[in-house]
């Protein structure tokens, strides 16, 4: 895609934004490092020039926000993004890679600033960092690029303040998914009154089946 249908998307994904009555935009992680760009690069796994389809952050197992409001449009496990939320926001698309825990699941609605996941290194990986990538009419483009217009907008609000999603605050389909990807889950007391377990306590592992290996 060349430079032209680039800006011209992310111009027409500004006016999109800049009309809606909830124009709000998070930064995706509380601190910003980059450490791949988009475009062209050596790939660290198959060692040979590839091009890279987001950006990678430096983050360490770092609680992750959607960066605008929008419907979770997928979820899961990708073998090359490994776990992966995918959010619709109108025209926008973003896409967060190589996380470790997954809080929202397909369907659901979520709102600028909301902690979606947390970063780790799930999938095609060397080393725990985060993926974002950014689509616009269905076209990749540089997510630093749209971070970098939607910040120095006048018109849409850069939300500052977060709220971090604590264990004991997890919804019960959010404890389910851990649950799945991990075989054990805490229970506050509060919550075991509420999902009338009658206690507080972690769920044994499950047993691990012999294979062989």
């Amino acid at each position: 895609m060349n430079g032209t249908i680039a800006w011209s998307t992310i111009l027409l994904f500004l006016c999109h934004i800049a009309s809606s009555t909830v124009a709000q935009f998070s930064l995706p992680l509380a601190h910003i490092k980059i450490t791949s760009h988009y475009g062209l690069r050596y790939h660290p796994v198959l060692k040979q020039i590839k091009h890279h389809y987001g950006t990678d952050f430096r983050a360490r197992y770092e609680p992750v926000f959607a960066v605008m409001e929008g419907r979770v449009m997928a979820s899961g496990e990708h073998k090359i993004l490994g776990k992966f939320i995918r959010i619709k926001h109108g025209v926008l698309e973003t896409v967060y890679g190589h996380l470790s825990k997954l809080l929202v699941g397909p369907g659901c609605l979520v709102k600028s600033g909301d902690q979606i996941g947390v970063s780790g290194n799930s999938g095609r990986s060397t080393a725990p960092h985060f993926h974002f990538a950014t689509r616009v009419l269905g076209k990749t483009i540089d997510p630093v690029a749209v971070m970098t217009k939607i910040t120095n907008s006048q018109f849409i609000p850069i939300m500052k303040e977060k709220q971090v999603i604590q264990d004991d605050q997890l919804s019960l389909p959010a404890l389910l998914m851990l649950l799945t990807d991990q075989n054990r889950v805490l229970l506050s007391p509060a919550q075991a009154e509420e999902y009338g377990s009658g206690f507080a306590d972690e769920l044994p592992d499950l047993e691990e089946e012999d294979h062989g290996k």
